[in-house]
C-alpha cells in the first residue's frame, strides 16, 4: 500500500512542478516581451527590480481606464 500512494503522489508532484515551470516561464517570457518592447532596460540587466518596476507601470495603466 505504501508504494502505490508513494507511486501516487510523485506523479502528482510532478504535474504540480511541471505546471509551475510552465506558468513560471510564460510569466518570464511576458516580462521579458514588455521590458524589450515597451519600458526599456534597467542598468543592471533583468532583475527583481525590473519585474516589480513593470508590474508597478501595468498596475498604474489599468488603474487609469
Amino acid at each position: 500500500m505504501w508504494a502505490i500512494a508513494d507511486n501516487y503522489w510523485l506523479h502528482k508532484y510532478q504535474e504540480w512542478l511541471k505546471r509551475s515551470e510552465e506558468k513560471s516561464s510564460k510569466l518570464d517570457r511576458f516580462i521579458g516581451e514588455c521590458e524589450m518592447k515597451y519600458f526599456g532596460y534597467d542598468e543592471d540587466g533583468y532583475t527583481d527590480k525590473t519585474i516589480d518596476r513593470i508590474f508597478k507601470s501595468i498596475l498604474e495603466i489599468l488603474e487609469c481606464r
